[in-house]
């Protein structure tokens, strides 16, 4: 698979050429979208590692029903039924149905911190060191 990130005519005119060699004796799938930096590890970490985790261990409740309620207060919810009972579920995850941006991310933490000061937890922010 090649993937590209183009910013500059040169690189352009580098994918025109790679499209041009394909070849048209099997199908192929192009796609093309303005480039976002996707979620950072380091944000990823710092929002379950510290966030989340802290939350769960003040509150009592499971890191994972955590993590998946606030992504259904944040990103809103899809209400579906299986056999005769309603059920709910985010209707989207940190990584589906694509990655988030970082910008997104750090929106997304940044509500869920919200959250956490007004039922008066206290999450160190990621240049707090915790011992």
């Amino acid at each position: 698979m090649m993937k590209y990130c183009i910013v500059t005519k040169e690189g352009r005119d580098e994918v025109r050429a790679a499209i041009a060699q394909l070849d048209l004796e099997r199908p192929w799938s192009v796609e093309i979208k303005e480039w976002k930096k996707t979620k950072t590890n380091p944000q990823i970490a710092y929002y379950h590692a510290v966030v989340i985790r802290t939350m769960a261990q003040t509150m009592g409740e499971d890191h994972n029903d955590l993590h998946e309620h606030f992504c259904g207060e944040f990103f809103g919810v899809i209400e579906y039924e299986i056999l005769g009972k309603n059920h709910v579920k985010p209707a989207r995850s940190l990584t589906k149905p694509d990655e988030i941006d970082a910008e997104t991310m750090s929106d997304f933490i940044e509500f869920v911190i919200a959250i956490a000061a007004k039922n008066g937890i206290m999450i160190p922010s990621p240049r707090e060191r915790v011992l």
